[in-house]
Order: C-alpha cells, then sequence, then structure tokens
C-alpha cells in the first residue's frame, strides 16, 4: 500500500474540517491566509488570532466576514488585535452577528469608546469579555457597554485606569447577571463605587480590589451581602491609612460560607486566628507584607483543605514556620510561596521539600536567605517540585541589557508586562 501527495492532502484537507480549536497568536501568518483558513473550518468552536507578537490586522474583510461565518464559535480572543473597533462597527452596520460566542477576549486593542456600543449588537449573548489595560475604557464607554450587555457575567477590567464609581454605577445597574469583576489597578474607583457594586450585585461571587489604591478597610462593610462570595482580593496598598488589618476590619466577612480563596496584606496574628476559624473551607490564603511570626502561623493548621499558601514579604517568618507545615499530617498544599522572607534558609526548604514531595508541585523562595548552589542541589534530590527563584538586577545593569536588546525608552514595568513575569527580577524556573 502507497500514499500519492495528492491523496495524503485530500486526507489531510478532510480532517482539518473538523478541528474545533484554532491558535494562530503566534505564527508569523500572511494576513491573506488566515481568511481562508477560517473560511475552510465551519466547526470551530475557540478561535485565538493575535497577540502582540502577531502580524494579524483585522482591516482585512475578508478576514471578520470569515470570522462570523462560524455558526458554532464560543470563544473568540482579539487581545492586541489592530483595527478591532473598526471591524465591530462594520459588522454592526451589515448586521452581522455571532450569536453562539460566549466569551471575548480583547486585552490591549485600541478600541475607542464610541465602539463599545457595538459589542452587544455584535455579540448578543455574550457572557464574559475582557477589556484589560485598555486606557480607552472609561464612564461614558462603561455604561455604553453594560447598557447593550445585560447578560454579562465576567468582566475583566484591570487596569482600566478611567473608570471612577459614576461607571460602576452604570455597571451594577445594567448587568444584574454579573458574578466575577476585576478591577485590579483601577486607581480611581473608591469605597462608594464598590458599596454601589455590592448593593445591587448579590450574586457576585469573585471581587479582585488589588492595587485599588483609593478602596479602604471599611469597604468590608459592604460585603456582607454578598451571599455567595466565593473569592475576595485586597490589596495591601488599599490599606495605606492603617498600619495593620485587625479582627475589626474582617469581622464583616465571617459570615461568608462559601469564601474559598481570600488574598489579604497587613494581616496580623489575631486577625490570621480569625480567618482561620472562620474560614475553614479556604483552599487559597494570600497574606502579604503582613507581621506574623512563627507562632501565627500554627493557626494555619485550621485550614485542612488548603492548597495554596502565600507570605510573600512575611519577613518575620522563619524555618520553624516552615518546619510546622512541613509536619502537618493533612496538609493539601500543592503550592507555597515565601518570596522575600529572609529569615527562612536552607534548612526550612529541605525540610518542606522532603516531607512533601508526594504533594507539593511548586516552591517560590524568592530572595530567601538560599543560594544558588543549595537550590541546584535541592533540584537534583526532588526533581518532582517545581522551585521558583529570582535573582535581583541592580538597575545598571537593566539598562545595560536594554540597550543591548535595542530597548532604550521601555521601562521594566511596561517590558515584563510583555513578557508575562516580575518587573525587577530574573525568574529561574526549574523543572525536570
Amino acid at each position: 500500500m502507497y500514499f500519492t501527495l495528492r491523496s495524503v492532502c485530500h486526507r489531510w484537507n478532510e480532517i482539518t474540517l473538523y478541528w474545533s480549536t484554532m491558535d494562530i497568536s503566534e505564527l508569523s501568518m500572511a494576513n491573506m491566509m488566515v481568511p481562508r483558513i477560517l473560511g475552510r473550518l465551519q466547526n470551530l468552536i475557540s478561535v485565538r488570532l493575535a497577540t502582540q507578537n502577531s502580524r494579524i490586522s483585522l482591516n482585512n474583510e475578508l478576514l471578520y466576514t470569515a470570522i462570523f461565518q462560524q455558526t458554532h464559535l464560543e470563544y473568540l480572543d482579539l487581545s492586541d488585535a489592530r483595527n478591532a473597533g473598526p471591524m465591530l462597527k462594520a459588522c454592526a452596520q451589515e448586521g452581522k452577528k455571532l450569536p453562539t460566542l460566549k466569551i471575548l477576549t480583547m486585552a490591549r486593542c485600541p478600541i475607542t469608546g464610541d465602539e463599545f456600543g457595538y459589542l452587544g449588537e455584535c455579540f448578543p449573548n455574550l457572557t464574559s469579555l475582557d477589556l484589560r489595560n485598555l486606557a480607552t475604557v472609561d464612564n461614558p464607554a462603561l455604561e455604553k457597554l453594560a447598557t447593550s450587555l445585560p447578560s454579562l457575567e465576567r468582566l475583566n477590567l484591570r487596569c482600566c485606569n478611567r473608570i471612577t464609581d459614576d461607571g460602576l454605577q452604570h455597571l451594577a445597574a445594567h448587568c444584574p447577571c454579573l458574578t466575577d469583576l476585576n478591577l485590579r489597578s483601577c486607581a480611581r474607583v473608591t469605597n462608594r463605587g464598590i458599596a454601589a457594586l455590592t448593593a445591587k450585585l448579590p450574586e457576585l461571587r469573585r471581587l479582585n480590589l488589588r492595587l485599588c489604591d483609593r478602596v479602604r478597610p471599611p469597604v468590608l462593610q459592604y460585603m456582607t451581602g454578598l451571599t455567595r462570595l466565593e473569592s475576595f482580593t485586597l490589596s495591601h496598598k488599599s490599606l495605606n491609612t492603617v498600619r495593620t488589618l485587625t479582627p475589626a476590619h474582617l469581622t464583616h466577612i465571617t459570615a461568608q460560607a462559601h469564601l474559598t480563596s481570600l488574598a489579604l496584606c497587613h494581616v496580623t496574628s489575631d486577625a490570621l486566628h480569625l480567618i482561620c476559624t472562620s474560614f475553614p473551607q479556604l483552599s487559597k490564603l494570600v497574606l502579604k507584607h503582613s507581621p506574623l511570626d512563627d507562632e501565627a502561623i500554627q493557626h494555619l493548621s485550621r485550614l485542612h483543605r488548603l492548597t495554596t499558601l502565600e507570605l510573600s514579604g512575611c519577613r518575620h517568618v522563619t524555618d520553624r514556620a516552615m518546619h510546622f507545615l512541613a509536619e502537618q499530617e493533612h496538609s493539601s498544599l500543592t503550592q507555597l510561596k515565601v518570596p522575600r522572607c529572609p529569615l527562612i534558609t536552607c534548612s526550612g526548604v529541605h525540610v518542606v521539600l522532603a516531607n512533601m514531595q508526594g504533594h507539593l508541585e511548586r516552591l517560590v523562595v524568592t530572595e530567601c536567605g538560599i543560594s544558588e548552589e543549595e537550590l541546584s542541589v535541592f533540584q537534583k534530590r526532588f526533581p518532582s517540585v517545581e522551585l521558583t527563584v529570582a535573582e535581583h538586577k541592580e538597575s545598571k545593569h537593566w539598562n545595560r541589557h536594554q540597550n543591548e536588546r535595542g530597548l532604550v525608552g521601555v521601562g521594566p514595568m511596561a517590558l515584563a508586562a510583555r513578557q508575562g513575569h516580575h518587573a525587577y527580577h530574573h525568574h529561574r524556573r526549574v523543572r525536570p
């Protein structure tokens, strides 16, 4: 039996007709090729078109025509795609719709405020929308978006810095089905906006307020009405008016029976005790820059379902706490992160790896008292655990590195956003 080139190509052509997922974000493909490929694949459920490294531009009429011909499409990623706004406007004017689309990602797309109103016309049944890092999202744009998408359930507005409390009021008034809201780094949002959200969105399950600088600790009093809250994040920068987060601040959320993920900063020992007694169902706990010592860490023994624990910047935590965590008989930790804990040394890391290697998958020891040689030894002895370590880079070394790469004028934070890792550290992930 033999195959000719024609028979192989014909068979391959038949197979591709049944593809359900398409990701060409990392391919250097000409614009003319994308519409042809999309035109042939009529059973696609998920399509990812563009990233920052892609050359694809949505100014090709054949391209968005091919997209709107998909009758089963449920997920579409247009991140960093150029001319996405004009595409939406043109399709809305022509009456084109994707009624099956449920999830849309438009991170960093250069879309203007007036073009947000076309989202509802093009994608009438959309339930999840990602608009992170969009500088054009302001209060009027958010009002148009909320009005046109009343069935929206999940919304990511991370780093949309032009949104204020008025925009959140529009969102709460027009999107009653909202259950997941990410407001990370929305610097103009205050307690008043969060109060409006929680009053009109009692079904809210996930709320991220990390790096919302104007949100103050009294915001916790508005969480009492969120009886289905599952995940809550409050950044330490929002606590710049108080030195610590005490039990008095946390009493408003102790009745949250469904809370499984909690991220706070500047938590005292008494507050941690209250957290552990009130939320034994927690699976993820993040405690950043908290004045906790080894005695306080023992409160975690109540959290038998905990799988992820982060103690970033808890500078009073020592090897004794690591020994305590490693000796827990019912521990189910899969991720342990202790970055910037200088009192944790080789001894603490060794006992964790030795006692928890059966279930621990990742250990982060950034800026701890551990040398590169010791980490290399750990990697050889415990290959099943991913070790993450970072070395601090001096500013002059960073600048020289930038010049060599031709990235002069690109700041550390901007470049980190492109590369997906911490701005001032070079991460070395050790994985067998």
